[in-house]
């Protein structure tokens, strides 16, 4: 028998997030690739920031031609190479708009290499931040997509609490999924994420 979905959050009703979920006008315009493999999981943080920011575009697959894509003259890619600026160093006065690429770090280099275009774009590295993203694995010093674009907005227009609705999504649809997880289990494959 097919689970009931949500028409709102787009979720089992068993774990809906309607009654966490806020919009956030956010200042700076966000566009998410997201790797085709991402888009039907459960714990994917790109439908809450779908559902909860007011400027935001998000994008499936694995190639991305250049041209398919809204054009902005101020963008940024954030993406952890070489040649990224830190964030805490980028000012600016005007809307700005940022790519993120959603998947693991294999997907997500897989998708910079078929689009040789985002190579051009100038790059963001984010600081290291401990992940409260705890029931999917993460790469060392690796976050959700959902926490990266929080850093990114609350950073740049110096607003931490007008973004803190996204962490609070986040770490209600973490509570509600472990209340689905045997304590044991629990312990044995999550508890070592748990600070």
């Amino acid at each position: 028998m097919k689970r009931e979905v949500c028409p709102g959050c787009e979720r089992p009703v068993k774990v809906c997030l309607c009654a966490q979920l806020k919009v956030i006008e956010n200042l700076h315009s966000v566009t998410v690739l997201r790797h085709k493999s991402e888009t039907k999981h459960a714990l994917n943080t790109v439908k809450i920031l779908e559902k909860s920011l007011s400027k935001i575009s998000v994008f499936d697959g694995e190639l991305f031609p250049e041209n398919s894509l809204p054009q902005h003259k101020n963008s940024y890619l954030i993406y952890p190479s070489d040649d990224a600026v830190d964030i805490s160093d980028l000012s600016t006065t005007e809307e700005t708009h940022f790519i993120f690429l959603d998947g693991s770090w294999k997907k997500t280099s897989k998708i910079l290499h078929l689009n040789p275009w985002l190579e051009k774009i100038p790059k963001v590295k984010l600081p290291y931040q401990e992940s409260r993203y705890y029931l999917r694995k993460q790469k060392d010093n690796g976050f959700s997509t959902l926490e990266a674009v929080y850093a990114v907005l609350s950073t740049l227009e110096k607003n931490q609490p007008k973004y803190q609705g996204l962490l609070d999504t986040l770490d209600y649809m973490m509570q509600l999924q472990s209340d689905f997880i045997e304590p044991a289990t629990f312990k044995e494959h999550f508890g070592d994420r748990l600070s």
